[in-house]
This record gives structure tokens, C-alpha cells and sequence, in this order.
């Protein structure tokens, strides 16, 4: 395969721009300058036309969940743009309960308590008025959160009498003690109770997910779940092999998981059928003021990954979370058994400068999600103090601060997996109702296409294969209509994907 005629943004600083790429097998071979030489074309190679328009590595979601991003296309879609009140949330449900068959759940998703009429969570008898009989699961944008009708709660062994869980909250009528069906981080728990996908539903939704995403130009994608177990490993494999999915996966093993994947082989790096192994998944949170797990336990936890040769990825979204999991990374060095960690923050929500000196000192990987300023920005300004607003998802100063760059991820089915609308963002630090966020933080064109290309090849290992344009790496592209380096930057989310091509392949067009 040759492109020519094309605007090539390598990433590459000795051959920043090109005119042609050839591509050999799954690998980028040749890489012609904008001078006019013609690449060597042999017989039966197909000559692509790029008409001009930019072609970049194509786009790594650094961050995802993408089991969960294939469930949406089975579940009830009570995000905010398709319902406005708990009634509309009603509706939907009710008409996907008539449907339901014998034991069957209905799971819907994406509900935000902050765009409702109503400005509050739904409860077990919002529920049991749309669906008495069928049990139902409602999960909260965050994915964090869900709401359970009463028949999902008894299926779930959740009564008044039940003990409040070790890990996760459930919320309880402060007079009767009985679970008022807002349920917060018991993902494990109740996906025990509620039915399991077969196979064939899996796959449906798996391949709806790689058409969506292939189609927004992302050839990568990293899995952050913190339930990924040897299970969900096999899984992503066969989803592989049988061609149901076709961009890279980079696969994070849960903490609670590593010691199955280290006795079985499958180490940091250990790659088969497309599918990656990658840091360790570990989760801390802000509970009443408190920091879970606590420093110690933080550092035991990163212990053990070190220790089977796993770099650590921490979930830390509140600046105290960041600040622990920053100290627990840096206060554990040394204690790896098989090679150098690279560390990650996930998401670092909340970045004061005191922290952007503590990256520096750390040399751990942020990956933060800067679609979240458009996406759920106008939230942010109305719920989170304003003495944090400048502290959000930010940008220059990280770049000023010397961190190691930091990378791009959708945290896909939160947000919507597209790369250019969070280039956009990155860029604009506008709202979706056209608000500023700390507009100082925005960062150059150039800078935010890297988070999302350049940057994630990194954070999961891979610089050396992927992430930019030259031969030797692999040949995953996309081809848009206009760059997005030099275009009136409120325009970049609307610039249309013409082709994205993963290891030597077009695979959507």
C-alpha cells in the first residue's frame, strides 16, 4: 500500500512532514518527503489517492473500558441527551421492561443527576414505578454509580439487614434502614447477582464498538478496567482472533489479579494476537475526606505489582488522591523485581501546583481526559468549588512544569471515544455550553494531537512501535480531511475522518 499526494504529520522531529508512506505487510516502510519522489509502487500494490488531505498516526484512547463501551449498544441510553426528567428515564426503562424476557435484567446507563429536571439521583421506587417485576440497574456517567429497583436489590442479597459492604457505600433510608437503591463502587457485587451476557451478545456489541471507534480514527485502544481478570484476558483474545475487533488493546490487569497473570506468564509488555499486557490497575478514592486505600495500604498494593514486574496505573481523580498515589509510586522505587517501573496517574482530575512539581520529581505518566472540559465542564463549574476551577484537567502548566508528557483518553463509556473533540478540548477548554475553563491551561495544536497519538504509545510501553509516522513502526493511520495542527482551532471537532488503516489495513472508509 502506497499513500501519496498526501499532507503526512509524522510526529517525527528529523522528517517532521512528508508527502508520501508506504506500507509493507503491517509496517510502515518508506516515508517520502514533500519533494515529489515517487516511493517504489509494485505491481498489484494499491495507490491511495490522499487528495491532499493530512494524514497522522492514528489516534490511542489511553484510557477505557471497552467491555462496558459494548454493553451500551445492548443497554437503555439515559444519557443526557436522550432524556431531560426521571420521568423520561421512566419511559424508557418501563418500554425495555415489557420486552424483557424470563430473568433477564434491564440495564440502562448514563443518567447524570445534575442535567435532570429533578437535580437528584433516582431511587428504587422511581424504578419499581417504571418496572415492579423485572430487575433493573441503572448506572450512574461516572460508571462509579448505579440505582437498583427493588426486585434488583433482593436478586442482589441487598436488604435492610445487610451489612454495609467493605468496600463502596449503599445509601439507606435514614428512618427504615432499607436500601434506597443509590449504590456507589459495588460494580464486583451486583455484576454477580445479574445475569452474564452470552457470547454472541458480547460480540454483537464488541463489533458495533470497533466500527464506532475505527471510525473516529483511533487504531489503539487501553483498557483500564480494574475488574480485568485472566477471564476477561481469554475473552479479549478470541474477540480478537475471530475479527471482531481491530484496533490494538493494550489490556491492564486489575491489582487484585496481577499474581494470576505473573504465574501464568503474561507479564508488562507480553504481547499475543494484538492484545497487550499493561500496568496494573489500582483503584484510590476520596471517602468522607479520606484517602482509600490509605498511603500504607497504597504502597503495599504497589509493592506487589513492582514486585511481579507490573508498573502501576492508580485511578486518583481528587488532588488529596493524587498527591497519596504520587507519594506511594515514588516511595516504593526501587522495590520492582524485573525491570524499571513506568508508572501512571489515571485521570488527575485536579492538578494544584504543588502537584505539577511532585510529577516533575516522580517522572510518572499522567493520562487525563481533556474531552471531559467539554463534555461535562458546565457540571464541573456549577458542582466543583471555584477555588479548584483552575486546578481542572490542566494543560500549559503541566507542559511548563517539565512533567513527562502526558496522554489522552476518552475513559470511553463515560465520554464518548473521540480524539478530536478532545484535541478540541485541549486546545479550547470550552464548555458544551460554550463556558470557559481556565481558557490560561489551553495548550497548542500540536501538543494536544500528541496526547492522543504520541503520548499513549508511550504511557502503554510502545514508543518504539507505534505513536508516530516512520519505518519500522506499525502501520496504523488515519487520514483526515484537515489538519488539525493548522486549522482555526474551534474547527477541529468537526473535521471528518476520511480513512483509518490498522497493521497495513483499511478498515473503515
Amino acid at each position: 500500500m502506497v499513500l501519496r499526494n498526501a499532507n503526512v504529520v509524522t510526529l517525527e522531529p528529523g522528517l517532521p512532514y512528508a508527502g508520501q508512506v508506504a506500507v509493507t505487510g503491517d509496517v510502515i516502510s518508506w516515508v517520502g518527503g514533500p519533494d515529489g519522489s515517487q516511493s517504489p509502487a509494485g505491481a498489484g500494490t494499491r495507490v491511495i489517492d490522499c487528495g491532499g488531505r493530512t494524514v497522522l498516526p492514528a489516534f490511542n484512547d489511553a484510557h477505557m473500558h471497552l467491555l462496558s463501551l459494548a454493553a451500551t449498544f445492548w443497554s437503555v441510553d439515559c444519557s443526557p441527551g436522550q432524556v431531560t426528567s426521571i420521568r423520561d428515564i421512566q419511559h424508557l426503562i418501563s418500554d425495555r421492561a415489557r420486552k424483557a424476557h424470563a430473568g433477564e435484567w434491564v440495564r440502562a446507563f448514563g443518567y447524570d443527576e445534575s442535567a435532570l429536571e429533578e437535580r437528584r439521583h433516582p431511587n428504587r421506587a422511581d424504578l419499581d414505578a417504571a418496572a415492579p417485576d423485572v430487575p433493573v440497574r441503572l448506572i450512574h456517567r461516572s460508571g462509579h454509580a448505579s440505582v437498583l429497583n427493588t426486585a434488583g436489590l433482593g436478586q442482589a442479597g441487598l436488604r435492610a439487614e445487610t451489612p454495609d459492604p467493605d468496600v463502596g457505600y449503599m445509601d439507606r433510608d435514614p428512618v427504615t434502614g432499607r436500601p434506597t437503591g443509590f449504590v456507589v463502587d459495588m460494580e464486583e457485587h451486583i455484576s454477580k447477582a445479574a445475569p452474564r451476557p452470552t457470547y454472541e451478545q458480547v460480540q454483537d456489541g464488541i463489533k458495533q464498538a470497533s466500527q464506532l471507534l475505527v471510525s473516529r480514527g483511533i487504531g489503539s485502544v487501553q483498557d483500564a478496567t480494574v475488574k480485568n481478570d485472566i477471564e476477561r484476558w481469554n475473552l479479549f483474545q478470541r474477540l480478537k482472533a475471530d475479527g471482531s475487533f481491530q484496533a490494538n488493546i493494550t489490556f491492564m490487569p486489575g491489582i487484585n489479579h496481577v499474581a494470576a497473570f505473573y504465574q501464568q506468564g503474561l507479564q508488562f509488555g507480553f504481547q499475543r494476537g494484538g492484545v497487550r499486557v499493561g500496568n496494573a490497575k489500582i483503584v484510590a478514592t476520596l471517602d468522607n475526606g479520606y484517602v482509600q486505600p490509605n498511603g500504607e495500604d497504597l504502597r503495599i498494593l504497589v509493592t506487589a505489582a513492582r514486585q511481579a514486574g507490573f508498573p502501576s496505573a492508580i485511578h486518583a481523580v481528587e488532588s488529596e488522591v493524587v498527591e497519596a498515589a504520587l507519594r506511594a509510586l515514588m516511595d516504593t522505587r526501587g522495590s520492582e523485581e524485573l525491570g524499571a517501573p513506568r508508572d501512571r496517574i489515571e485521570h488527575g482530575s485536579e492538578i494544584p501546583d504543588q502537584l505539577i512539581q511532585l510529577l516533575w520529581q516522580s517522572e510518572v505518566q499522567l493520562v487525563t481526559q481533556p474531552s471531559f472540559l467539554y463534555y461535562s465542564g458546565d457540571r464541573y463549574l456549577a458542582d466543583v468549588a471555584p477555588a479548584r476551577h483552575p486546578w481542572l484537567y490542566r494543560g500549559s502548566s503541566l507542559i511548563a512544569g517539565g512533567i513527562v508528557p502526558p496522554a489522552a483518553g476518552s475513559d470511553a463509556p463515560v465520554a464518548p471515544a473521540n480524539p478530536l473533540r478532545g484535541i478540541h478540548a485541549a486546545v479550547n477548554r470550552r464548555t458544551q455550553k460554550g463556558a470557559w475553563i481556565s481558557p490560561e491551561e489551553g495548550v497548542r495544536a500540536q501538543w494536544a494531537v500528541e496526547m492522543h497519538t504520541r503520548y499513549p504509545a508511550f504511557a502503554a510501553g510502545e514508543e518504539r512501535i507505534r505513536g508516530s509516522i516512520s519505518p519500522g513502526k506499525a502501520a496504523d493511520l488515519v487520514i483526515l480531511d484537515r489538519n488539525p495542527i493548522d486549522c482555526p482551532p474551534e474547527e477541529i471537532a468537526d473535521i471528518p475522518v476520511f480513512m483509518t488503516i490498522v497493521g497495513g489495513q483499511v478498515v473503515w472508509e
